[in-house]
This record gives structure tokens, C-alpha cells and sequence, in this order.
């Protein structure tokens, strides 16, 4: 689930994706990582990757098999899965095993992009400011860096081995809108090469979860298909 950093938001970006990928006949986990104060230099990065290693650990305990599992983010849960499909910040860093596929809705992925170009709307402007700075403090406090700052940004580091990627984005999102954001990581992951399957629904905001009521509605049969079709090798660069 996402949250800004700040908080998570279970109820909507968590518990009913899981409900939904239990249907289709997937074992789900929810992963409650730390935010706001609690939060700390990639504290959530840690969390997913223990968690990670735990369920790779007791995978005949919780008979399943987890090989090319699949990330599910939403918002700043969006930025901790493309994140943690880098090497240098992610699954490499961490000792445990490559995602099979990220599958992001709304991602947060270009955290500090308000610094890299005016905003013609001051209000845009403010609003990118607030999210941004509130999302580097709660994760780095007041020991910020500019290489701090920018690793949470993802299309910085899309490499050759990064994941294949869902990923889908509202156009009524004013919160993180898709030509800052979702747009700058499809054009980075196509410049890699990297599988993608990117969709914009039109009049779809911010938080929808599974989209339910909305042109968004049913994105996530669509995400479990391309998943399973990357890792069949049904889907070519």
C-alpha cells in the first residue's frame, strides 16, 4: 500500500488486492512497512527485503512457491517496489532474489521531480514541493543528500536486468500526475528495453485500489496476465 511515507493505506491499497489475487489463485502478502517517524535511511527497503528472505525461508511452511513473484505498489508503495527492482538500492543490494515483475498503480516514482522544471500552476508547483520534501523527511530526517534525495527516484537507475513492469495512472490523478511520474519511467524502461505494459485511464484519480466503478476496473486481471505471460516468455522486449 502507499501513504506518502507517512502512513499506509491498507484498507484500499492492501487488503483487497490480496483478497482479489487469492481469487485468482495467488497467495498474497501485505507488507505494513514502517513509515512516518518510524521510518528511517530506506527503512521500507529493509522491511521488503526481509520479508522477501522470510517468505523465500519458509516457503514449504507456507506451501507455496515464490520463484518470480510478483511486487504489487501503489503510490509511495509504488516507489518502494520500483525501487527495490533496482540493483544498487533494491534486490541486489539486499542478498535476495530478483522480482519475476513490478506491478505498480500511480507509482511515486520521480520523488524530487518538482526540482527539475518550472511548473506553469504555482498551486501544482506548492503541492509537488509539500509531497516531495514530506517524502524525503520522513525517510532521511535531516540528514539529506542529494544522492539520498535522488535514490528514490527510479528512473534513475533502470539498468538492463530490471523487472518487467505493469503499471497504470490515472488522468484526473493531481497528486502524481502521470507526465512527471509514470510518462519519465515508461521512457526510461523503454530505453532499457525492459517488458512493459503502461496504461492511462482517463478520468481516474488518485487511490483507487482496484479501481472498482472506474475505467480502471479490472487492471488488475489484466497485471496477473502480463505477469504470468513475462515469465512464461510469452512477452518480448
Amino acid at each position: 500500500p502507499g501513504g506518502g511515507y507517512a502512513h499506509t493505506i491498507e484498507d484500499g491499497e492492501g487488503y483487497p488486492i490480496a483478497a482479489h489475487l487469492n481469487e485468482l489463485g495467488y497467495t498474497a502478502f501485505v507488507l505494513e512497512y514502517r513509515t512516518g517517524f518510524d521510518c528511517s535511511d530506506h527503512a521500507p527497503m529493509k522491511d521488503l527485503a526481509r520479508t522477501v528472505q522470510h517468505i523465500f525461508d519458509h516457503q514449504e511452511e507456507l506451501n507455496i512457491d515464490p520463484e518470480n513473484y510478483a511486487l504489487i505498489g501503489f503510490s509511495a508503495g509504488g516507489n518502494l517496489a520500483g525501487i527495490y527492482g533496482t540493483e544498487i538500492y533494491g534486490y541486489k543490494k539486499y542478498g535476495t532474489a530478483k522480482p519475476g515483475a513490478l506491478i505498480m498503480g500511480y507509482p511515486w516514482s520521480n520523488i524530487n521531480h518538482w526540482m527539475q522544471h518550472p511548473y506553469w500552476n504555482i498551486w501544482e508547483g506548492l503541492l509537488g514541493i509539500w509531497l516531495s520534501e514530506r517524502g524525503n523527511f520522513f525517510m532521511f530526517r535531516f540528514h539529506q543528500s542529494h544522492e539520498k534525495r535522488e535514490s528514490l527516484c527510479v528512473q534513475n537507475f533502470i539498468d538492463d536486468n530490471y523487472p518487467p513492469v505493469y503499471m497504470f495512472s490515472g488522468d484526473d490523478d493531481i497528486l502524481v500526475k502521470s507526465g512527471a511520474h509514470t510518462d519519465v519511467l515508461a521512457r526510461a524502461l523503454k530505453k532499457k528495453n525492459i517488458p512493459l505494459m503502461y496504461q492511462r485511464f482517463f478520468h481516474v484519480p488518485h487511490g483507487v485500489g482496484l479501481g472498482i466503478g472506474t475505467n480502471a476496473e479490472g487492471w488488475l486481471d489484466e497485471a496477473v496476465t502480463f505477469w504470468e505471460n513475462v515469465n512464461q516468455g510469452k512477452e518480448s522486449k
